[in-house]
């Protein structure tokens, strides 16, 4: 897996530009079940740094789970965003549900589509779809 940074080639970029599908290849659609991370960086290295994987099992992240209701129909801060309905967020502990004081579960959210460059260099990827 090769590391998206600010000296990335337009081809580079455009292996990870796939708002359908998630940085595993898993597809997503509408009506799918995703998870959004906060804080998912690809490294230099090739590892995922603030997502859970196979290989870091029990690592802190921030999270929130739903249903996904639309892709790219709404723009905010200039990017297309998906439209997200929280059944499940977890902040500060993996798996621990705390949709009771955050946003809870039922209401909307829009994180950038995978794919969107960031103002630092690189793209997003950090929605992923749920097994």
């Amino acid at each position: 897996m090769s590391a998206v940074t600010l000296s990335s080639t337009p081809e580079l970029i455009a292996e990870y530009a796939k708002p359908d599908q998630d940085i595993f290849g898993n597809p997503i659609t509408v009506g799918a079940m995703v998870r959004s991370y906060d804080l998912a960086v690809l490294l230099e290295d090739g590892r995922i740094y603030g997502m859970e994987t196979a290989n870091r099992p029990g690592v802190r992240v921030d999270y929130i789970e739903g249903e996904v209701h639309a892709i790219g129909e709404i723009f905010l801060d200039g990017c297309p965003r998906y439209t997200i309905k929280i059944t499940k967020e977890c902040y500060g502990a993996d798996g621990v549900d705390t949709s009771d004081v955050c946003y809870g579960a039922g209401h909307f959210v829009h994180p950038p589509l995978n794919g969107t460059p960031k103002s630092m260099g690189g793209v997003t990827f950090g929605v992923v779809a749920v097994a």
